[in-house]
């Protein structure tokens, strides 16, 4: 098995970098034979000058050449994927010396190329000092008195006949305290058997055999240290009569190894899995049976970190990993692959309304409300389902499927989708047409017709919406809800949105040069109020055209100003200040909270097209008059879009609506084919007679 880190992330390496040259140890990574990193105590243990010597050598460079075969035959098992045991060889510093080593090593990946990750260590001062304690009793006792590694003997039967002082350092304890014990007394549970194995194993071999083993061992203070331990048979030496055991404390070690593993297969900022260990825990789903995966993006998301910043958006990314791993079963693995796209794996998938169930308890738990100092937000997620086997079996396969089914449910913002077949076809679309957006400014493809909004009562023109159009070469009009959910998930809508204000200004600007006082109206994304430097643009670009900011109408939804109230109301209040109006646009079919109509820094109400209909009969007359008359009582004007008739508008105007916009009043044009005079004139001399409505779309 494989560690792996992902290329390409300058945070993941540069964290992944600062962790292993911070280790106190000899340490390595190379990619078939050729080393690619390294800590500092290697450049130290091989004696070249730097890191920069280092890297790009070849490790047999660095091996005796009488140990050169053992150690190619390692690294070739190691780079098939097959873990290494400790083993003992001699390397030749680049001074010409040799040194002994005893060292490990661990598959790795880095991206798609195999590596190995090699602890080392250097033994040979401990050989030496092995040596010259056979030689004497004497030294022996000099040198393992004063060792910083723990130097017990332990009898046949398990008991430990002496311990060097290093054990009052290393396990808290004294020596009186754990000479003449046994020592499986401190021993992990788990790792006895280790000890009786490598006991039995030195009982029956030769003298001066010696063998290695790692085990736990308890510290004064409760905690479960790692020692790692060799251990060399003197039984039939009467003067020793037990097995010498050389341990030294690995648990900082192993410990960064184990941090080493779970970068490598889990996300650092919530914990949860990453793509790597997602796809593997999909495989053995699979492998098992019938097998669901839900991807979910959180809608809007973007706009947190925008307004608020990274560090609030991460602590917000954490909090949803929370709630969605608190909502699935033991069994589910709960996984992170993007900034905002979150993953289950839900093996043993039931019936599709079982996992529906799931999803709405998720969705369900998302939504409520998430502080953070003064911001108080609600989240929503976008959800895409896929199955296996019947939409694929892989774990890359079955991403991208949910992938692509989850982009269909925030298009179409219809709940949780499941995959067919034509969602890949959209996902495909979907990536060409968001590289295409990114250029569709500089490339002059984006262009603003006008629809024109008439005072009902005198029929004369006052102003106009300003309605986005893009005119790809290849692939002709596309209409705005083709493209705007897109520039919301890329980011574009906010160069999109400069794009718009800045040039409905100076066509502005041009309608009063040519004597013509005309507002004009923009739409807003719920990008925009999160914001924080849209108010300047705004200022900026009001005072560059010359315009009045009177003459600047900005239409928003309450949907969008309730993505985030507070922070919206800053943004408004900001700009209403400089003289910049506010409408209200599709009233009545979103919150409709009288509270933030009182609260909102607006001057018009827009009723919904809904409410209008095609024809008199078809319209709402309760709703529209309910309005009209809420309106009144708050010092609004009150616009009415959708006129498709004749006896609409002049129900509206007896009604008492101020403004009308609508295909039976005008299309959206170009500015160029806008009439700016013809229809005002006659539409006035009607209205005497009272039938001027026939005659504001002539």
């Amino acid at each position: 098995m494989f560690f792996e880190v992902q290329p390409g992330s300058d945070t993941g390496d540069r964290r992944y970098r600062e962790l292993v040259e911070q280790l106190d140890m000899p340490m390595l990574i190379h990619v078939d034979g050729t080393i690619v990193f390294a800590t500092q105590a290697v450049v130290d243990l091989v004696r070249v000058e730097d890191l920069q010597a280092l890297k790009g050598r070849q490790l047999v460079d660095f091996i005796h050449p009488d140990d050169l075969e053992m150690v190619v035959a390692q690294m070739v098992r190691v780079l098939a994927g097959e873990p290494s045991e400790r083993h003992r060889y001699r390397i030749r510093r680049a001074d010409g010396t040799d040194a002994w080593v005893a060292a490990a090593a661990t598959p790795y990946l880095l991206g798609d190329v195999a590596g190995a990750l090699v602890v080392v260590e250097d033994i040979t001062a401990r050989l030496d000092a092995e040596a010259k304690l056979r030689a004497s009793e004497v030294r022996y006792r000099a040198l393992v008195q004063n060792s910083a590694d723990i130097v017990a003997i332990v009898s046949a039967e398990g008991r430990l006949t002496y311990v060097s002082p290093a054990t009052a350092a290393v396990l808290g304890r004294e020596v009186e305290e754990v000479a003449g014990t046994d020592v499986r007394r401190w021993l992990h549970p788990d790792d006895t058997m280790v000890i009786e194995r490598l006991i039995g194993r030195l009982r029956h071999g030769p003298l001066g055999e010696g063998s290695s083993a790692t085990f736990r061992v308890r510290h004064q203070d409760g905690a479960w240290r790692h020692l790692e331990a060799i251990a060399t048979s003197r039984l039939d030496e009467p003067a020793i009569a037990g097995v010498v055991v050389n341990a030294r404390d690995v648990t900082d070690r192993i410990a960064a190894s184990a941090r080493l593993r779970r970068m490598a297969l889990h996300d650092s900022l919530t914990g949860l899995a990453n793509r790597t260990l997602i796809e593997d825990r999909i495989k053995q789903a699979v492998q098992r049976g019938p097998t669901a995966v839900v991807m979910l993006d959180l809608n809007r998301f973007k706009d947190i970190n925008d307004s608020l910043g990274h560090a609030v958006g991460d602590v917000v990314l954490a909090e949803i990993a929370d709630r969605i791993r608190r909502s699935v079963r033991s069994g589910d693995t709960v996984g992170r692959v993007g900034g905002d796209e979150f993953v289950l794996v839900l093996p043993q998938a039931g019936e599709l309304q079982d996992i529906r169930a799931t999803v709405d308890r998720i969705v369900s738990t998302l939504q409520e409300p998430i502080e953070h100092g003064n911001s108080r937000f609600r989240l929503s997620a976008s959800v895409g389902i896929a199955f296996a086997p019947e939409h694929g079996t892989t774990g890359e396969g079955l991403l991208r499927a949910a992938d692509a089914a989850m982009y269909r449910a925030k298009r179409e913002r219809s709940g949780p989708s499941v995959y067919d077949h034509r969602d890949r076809e959209r996902s495909i679309e979907r990536l060409a047409l968001s590289s295409e957006l990114i250029d569709a400014i500089e490339l002059d493809q984006f262009e603003l017709h006008y629809q024109p909004k008439y005072d009902l009562a005198s029929g004369r023109l006052i102003g106009a919406e300003a309605l986005l159009r893009w005119f790809h070469p290849t692939r002709g009009l596309i209409p705005p809800d083709g493209f705007l959910p897109l520039a919301e998930d890329t980011g574009a809508i906010h160069a999109i949105t400069r794009w718009v204000i800045d040039t409905a200004l100076a066509q502005a600007r041009a309608w009063t040069e040519q004597g013509h006082d005309l507002s004009v109206a923009v739409n807003l994304s719920p990008s925009s109020l999160q914001d924080p430097s849209f108010a300047d643009h705004v200022q900026a670009a009001l005072v560059a055209e010359g315009v009045a900011s009177e003459r600047l109408v900005l239409e928003v939804t309450e949907q969008t100003v309730m993505a985030d109230p507070e922070t919206a109301l800053s943004v408004m209040r900001r700009l209403s200040d400089l003289g910049v109006r506010f409408s209200v646009d599709d009233f009545g079919t979103g919150y409709s909270s009288l509270t933030y109509l009182r609260m909102l820094p607006v001057t018009e109400l827009k009723i919904d097209r809904s409410f209008i209909g095609d024809d008199c009969g078809a319209v709402d007359h309760d709703i529209v008059e309910t309005i009209i008359a809420l309106s009144r009582r708050l010092g609004l004007q009150v616009v009415a879009e959708g006129i498709e008739s004749c006896d609409a508008t002049d129900y509206l105007r007896s009604a008492g609506c101020d403004v009308g916009q609508g295909f039976h009043l005008g299309h959206p044009l170009p500015a160029a084919e806008l009439d700016l005079g013809g229809p005002a004139c006659v539409a006035h001399e009607h209205a005497v007679h009272g039938s001027a409505g026939s005659h504001l779309a002539s």
